[in-house]
């Protein structure tokens, strides 16, 4: 929604600086202002996207996605009450910065599904996009400028004279949008199921976080050993930082061994035998039993792992005969554990650094060359609608611009969710996102049509507006879950996240360097003053177009056709 709302934000910054009526303003300033703009949220969380990603190891995919909808819900608000262009630059960084919604999306979708069924859960992203597409720019039109005049809000508290919305006139706009995104934070606080695997989940942060309070409070209670206290140095922070207290409780705990030395402990071992917990007597028999705070701290907790890792285990004192037995068989049982397989396999030699693999880095740069060129395209056609006739656009307002949006949305959807698994079975996800590539630059070639023939046909020129971007929601669909699945088919499994990584982190910067690239590029095509002159920026990126389509002619992978 907020992409739809920028030319025209651009539009009355510029005006409130140097005056005059919005028509006036320069377009050439707006184009290249409105693409930064635009840019920004993508350029900032490309900064941190690779971070956000090795977070979601340790804390988890789901607290991501909650600190993300947070962020995006500030966000938003704080666009709607920029009253610069200043404070909207720094209210999409900081949505940006802070988001790390999409690499964990992303995480969650394969450790909970099969590769089988990823075309139809990217089928289900297009159904979102679709909703938004259609939703956002509704919305966007429907209650931006309440208060302007003829309008039919005029009456809502806030429009008189000094009002909220009289002053922040697209605030009502990102209040209603940000309920969606209220929503999608209750419901993944409230729904989200964690999907980060076990063993990351025993060595993350939570996990250490529980292990470290449950010693804490076992060395406070003088559970511990004189030299197990010393180590952990936890008492000093229970004893309010006393360390009389700290040196009482070592002491207590010293006493403790000792007393339990002058008891009678039935037959001796040597120290070798019985380790460091372990109390010796006679040579007849072995009695390596720990003492009782060891024993509670070797017991496993509640994540399967003991509090503190070796010591002395626990044999039967009945004899030396059954003794040896029980550590012989404790022994062979850790050995084969430690190995996995019984000490029968040998280590599998480390994987090929996904940098050497020629089909890994090939399926890198179809994906971001298709995020480049499909960013360009959508950032360039709000500038493009909402540009005066004069200058090559055609001169839509906010409530004209909202139509042809919601039609991609309504296209994208059924063919998302039904139309493109059809195709992929018999025809191969590659070769359909070859022909997306290509039907893309067709489309790039269209879109400026129409501006020469509404001189003609506005009937005709309406037409074609939708016919274009019918087509254009069909091409986005085949290349970019083409581009996706094939970045997810390259690398193999110990690549994988890598992988993602980088992929996510390009993404993220050529987002945002595409819609700002669009911005320079046509705004420099208005300095021709040539007719036609909106054909140029939009030729450059169905060259882009081509130019991907030449990568995926050099894709090769088995799993895919």
């Amino acid at each position: 929604m907020s992409t739809s709302l920028m030319p025209f934000m651009v539009r009355d910054f510029q005006t409130a600086r140097h005056g005059g009526p919005p028509e006036d303003a320069d377009e050439q300033a707006v184009g290249r202002l409105t693409g930064l703009l635009a840019g920004t949220l993508s350029l900032s969380a490309a900064l941190t996207a690779y971070a956000w990603g090795c977070a979601s190891n340790h804390i988890g995919r789901k607290p991501v996605i909650v600190i993300g909808n947070a962020v995006s819900l500030i966000s938003i608000l704080w666009f709607g009450l920029a009253g610069s262009y200043g404070s909207a630059l720094a209210a999409r960084a900081f949505g940006g910065f802070f988001n790390g919604i999409l690499g964990a999306w992303k995480c969650m979708i394969g450790e909970s599904t099969s590769v089988l069924q990823q075309g139809k859960l990217f089928g289900y992203m297009s159904l979102a996009w679709g909703l938004g597409c259609i939703a956002g720019p509704a919305l966007g039109g429907m209650f931006s400028r309440p208060c302007r005049e003829g309008g039919r809000m005029t009456s809502l508290p806030g429009c008189g004279p000094g009002g909220l919305f009289r002053g922040r006139p697209f605030l009502l706009a990102c209040l209603v949008g940000s309920v969606t995104i209220l929503a999608a934070l209750l419901l993944s606080v409230a729904l989200l199921e964690e999907t980060l695997p076990q063993h990351l989940r025993d060595s993350g942060l939570q996990a250490r976080w529980r292990r470290w309070m449950r010693r804490r409070r076992a060395c406070c209670d003088g559970d511990l050993s004189a030299d197990e206290a010393m180590e952990l140095g936890e008492c000093r922070a229970a004893a309010d930082g006393s360390a009389d207290a700290m040196e009482a409780k070592v002491a207590a705990a010293t006493k403790g061994s000792e007393a339990q030395a002058l008891l009678p402990q039935g037959p001796p071992a040597s120290n070798e035998d019985c380790g460091g917990s372990a109390t010796c007597g006679s040579d007849t028999a072995t009695d390596c039993s720990p003492s009782p705070s060891s024993a509670q701290l070797l017991a496993p907790d509640d994540d399967g792992e003991p509090l503190l890792e070796g010591g002395a285990g626990s044999t039967d004192t009945a004899g030396s005969g059954q003794a040896g037995d029980s550590s012989a068989d404790a022994a062979g049982a850790a050995a084969k554990g430690a190995s996995g397989t019984g000490g029968e396999d040998r280590p599998a030699a480390p994987p090929q650094p996904w940098w050497r693999e020629q089909q890994v880095l090939l399926a890198l740069l179809a994906f971001s060359s298709n995020v480049l060129v499909f960013g360009m395209l959508e950032a360039l056609f709000p500038i493009y609608a909402t540009a005066s006739r004069a200058q090559g656009g055609l001169g839509m307002m906010e409530e004209q611009i909202a139509p042809p949006l919601m039609f991609f949305g309504l296209v994208l959807m059924p063919y998302g969710l039904y139309g493109y698994p059809w195709l992929q079975r018999r025809l191969g996800t590659l070769r359909l996102a070859r022909w997306g590539l290509l039907t893309a630059a067709a489309v790039c070639l269209l879109i400026p049509a129409v501006a020469s023939l509404r001189a003609a046909s506005a009937a005709a020129a309406s037409v074609l507006l939708y016919f274009t971007t019918s087509i254009h929601a069909i091409s986005l669909c085949n290349t970019a879950v083409g581009a996706m699945i094939a970045m997810n088919t390259a690398p193999s499994a110990e690549q994988l996240g890598a992988v993602n990584g980088v992929g996510q982190t390009l993404a993220a910067l050529l987002r945002g360097v595409g819609p700002a690239l669009g911005g320079v590029l046509w705004a420099a095509s208005l300095g021709l003053h040539a007719p036609g002159q909106q054909f140029l920026t939009f030729a450059l990126v169905a060259c882009g177009a081509l130019a991907s389509w030449e990568v995926f002619r050099w894709l090769r992978l088995p799993n895919l056709k």
